[in-house]
């Protein structure tokens, strides 16, 4: 019998975890926090007549949002990380709700490599992994970009081996 506390679905013993770099916080940052902003000011000026307890109300909620994103988009962006083993790509995410993926390379059927405004203007790019099935579909977010290119080229040789295996 196995003793499940020594055991952790989340640190496969034969992965090496590499963490994305963490100036995708701020391209996060970037994308996320307008919407509350914008809220916040359109209730500061407060165009629609409403009630003061309605008004707090909606004020409260939108610093919350604020404040929550805030706390949680570093976190996120903490948890995200990349391994490999010779058959297997590896991506793991999320600290409250975890996530680890396995994809056989002998699955994936292409690799692109992507950099939208924001990452270039940052020095970022992105890998995504395609499989045949839309649902096993993975990014990699907040690479490098030379690092892209490398994992770009390793993944799609060990994709064309494994494939060639069956």
């Amino acid at each position: 019998m196995m003793n499940q506390h020594a055991i952790d679905p989340f640190e496969p013993d034969e992965v090496v975890f590499y963490p994305v770099s963490k100036k995708l916080i701020i391209i996060r940052y970037i994308v996320s926090l307008p919407l509350p902003l914008v809220a916040l000011v359109v209730l500061g000026v407060d165009v629609i007549p409403m009630q003061i307890v309605v008004w707090w109300f909606l004020i409260c909620a939108v610093l919350f949002l604020l404040l929550w994103l805030l706390w949680i988009i570093p976190r996120q962006v903490r948890f995200m990380a990349w391994g490999r083993t010779a058959t297997d790509l590896y991506i793991r995410s999320g600290r409250m709700f975890r996530s680890l993926t396995c994809t056989p390379f002998g699955r994936i059927q292409f690799v692109d490599v992507s950099r939208g405004p924001l990452e270039r203007l940052f020095g970022l790019a992105s890998v995504s992994i395609h499989t045949a099935s839309a649902v096993a579909d993975k990014s990699i977010p907040g690479l490098t970009p030379m690092e892209a290119a490398i994992l770009r080229r390793e993944f799609a040789q060990a994709a064309r081996e494994e494939l060639a295996g069956i």
